[in-house]
């Protein structure tokens, strides 16, 4: 069983998208940096915990300095990928994840590589296990797997494979928010993925509409400020109060190239892939582009449904990156993520072109304008037609857990996401902060106190001004071992070079005992 996995660890995980940097990769590995400084628990291995201690902080560096050094899909990322290779999987396969997480597309992705017996389960979660997920419905997700396992390790029938090769929900249309609790929708089932049953519509950018028929025409074009994307929301969710979603895109729409259909007449199911075919040319060697697919409401709310991004110089593949020649024509596919999703009579369809997408992708060096031709590029969408008997799909059991540890909450915890500009500079940062407070469990008496702290600067007219600043707080206490750990992680970047500071501190009892540090420049190959 696979939950929130990637079977691609170049093209879809933290560190890369569609051969773009995530500022997530740095994010992550700020985290790693504090989580890898922390000593082993006093009560598992006993007085030796100092001596190990010590040994794991003078081998504790920065993951991004490797993955800053792997800039496209090498022999690096292609390792451990499985995508590489699915025949060579033989074993049976449940993949499992949630459309709110980043790491959903690889369900499909398996079900269609795959030869094996294999299963497939979406639902709305984010990064976390279904039986506890957010946004809700949970489910008896230790059930469902009891039963799989049953099936393939006890030799025993539990009826799980002669159900549908994949279960997802598709979302009810809903209004934005920085978080949810719960996504209304419903249950659907397809036999076989990909599904003969989806509908693949085609539909041209013509001038600023999405219609059925081409219509050659004006040649259009974008030039995003290096501050588009701020209101996108994060590279994936994590759950609960954590404002990670994108808010109204209508900010985001008017930093961007649109196309839009007619009003609806009739309500819509997507389920899987959005693609986008587009012939274009550009003005600079190497442009991300990002692609958004908005549900607009009839009073003008327009609400994230999916996306997806390409550095256009890896349009011919993201181990081969080449650069545009500015002014040439050339012609792209992206592939949106995966999603589930109803669009309601009365909406509309959005699709919006970026040429930035911050702070979500780092820049490149210079703010590229791209132009298309009306009627000459495409967007494939994969419709659902109804069906009758999803009215008879089973309900899952209620999700069960075991009784949670009794804690005592020392300090509580919060999160926010604040976006402010110095109207003078023009600056804008975007600050993630989370607090996770301090907490003392009761059987152990362990004390736990952890917080982080993320802020992206940039100008909107230079993103060579970009920077992340990543910090992590880890204290613990248990027994002897009373112990703090900071961690910061700092990237900014030239037109040449993109430049990664780290430093990771260690203290006992309050006094500092370990600092290690280092700055390292990596040229830019393709970023």
């Amino acid at each position: 069983m696979t939950l929130c996995a990637s079977d691609d660890r170049f093209a879809d995980d933290v560190h890369y998208m569609g051969g773009g940097l995530l500022t997530e990769n740095e994010m992550w590995s700020s985290y790693m940096l504090a989580l890898n400084a922390t000593p082993p628990d006093p009560q598992i291995v006993g007085e030796r915990w100092r001596e190990m201690w010590l040994a794991r902080l003078e081998n504790d560096t920065c993951w991004s300095e490797t993955w800053l050094a792997h800039q496209c899909r090498d022999a690096y990322w292609r390792q451990g990928s499985v995508a590489e290779n699915y025949a060579d999987i033989e074993i049976p396969v449940y993949a499992i994840g949630g459309w709110d997480d980043s790491y959903s597309n690889a369900v499909p992705r398996l079900l269609a590589g795959l030869t094996g017996p294999r299963k497939g389960l979406i639902g709305p979660w984010s990064h976390q296990f279904p039986c506890r997920g957010e946004p809700g419905p949970t489910i008896g997700y230790l059930q469902e797997i009891l039963r799989w396992w049953d099936q393939w390790l006890k030799g025993a029938e539990t009826g799980i494979m002669a159900e549908p090769m994949l279960r997802a929900w598709v979302l009810d249309p809903h209004r934005p928010a920085p978080f949810y609790p719960t996504h209304p929708g419903r249950w659907v089932t397809e036999e076989s993925w990909p599904s003969p049953k989806i509908e693949p519509r085609r539909l041209y950018l013509n001038d600023h509409r999405l219609e059925t028929e081409p219509m050659i025409g004006a040649v259009l074009s974008i030039r995003s400020p290096a501050d588009a994307g701020r209101d996108c929301g994060r590279w994936g969710g994590y759950g609960g109060d954590c404002p990670d979603m994108a808010l109204d895109q209508r900010r985001e729409d008017g930093l961007a190239l649109v196309f839009e259909t007619a009003v609806l007449t009739e309500d819509l199911d997507l389920l899987g892939a959005p693609v986008l075919e587009i012939a274009a040319c550009a003005d600079a060697p190497r442009v991300n582009l990002t692609a958004r697919l908005c549900d607009v409401a009839p009073d003008g709310t327009s609400t994230l449904i999916t996306w997806g991004a390409l550095n256009l110089a890896c349009r011919d593949g993201l181990d081969a990156p080449r650069d545009l020649v500015p002014g040439d024509r050339f012609t792209a596919r992206l592939q949106l993520n995966d999603i589930g999703r109803r669009v309601a009579r009365g909406s509309r369809l959005r699709l919006s072109l970026a040429t930035q997408h911050w702070p979500v992708l780092w820049p490149q060096p210079w703010l590229a304008s791209l132009c298309l031709a009306s009627g000459e590029s495409t967007l494939s969408l994969p419709i659902r037609p109804a069906r009758p008997e999803d009215a008879d799909i089973p309900a899952f059991l209620p999700a069960e857990i075991a009784p949670p540890l009794a804690v005592t909450t020392e300090r509580d915890g919060t999160n926010y996401r604040r976006v402010t500009q110095d109207v003078g500079s023009q600056v804008q940062a975007v600050e993630l902060y989370s607090d996770y407070g301090r907490h003392r469990i009761g059987e152990t008496g362990i004390v736990t106190d952890s917080w982080c702290r993320d802020i992206m600067t940039i100008h909107p007219e230079d993103p060579l001004s970009a920077r992340l600043d990543s910090e992590w707080y880890l204290g613990s206490i248990s027994g002897p071992a009373d112990v703090e750990i900071r961690s910061r992680v700092i990237l900014t970047g030239d037109a040449e070079a993109l430049t990664l500071s780290w430093r990771v501190e260690a203290s006992e009892r309050g006094t500092v005992i370990h600092e290690r540090s280092n700055t390292r420049k990596f040229p830019r190959m393709s970023l």
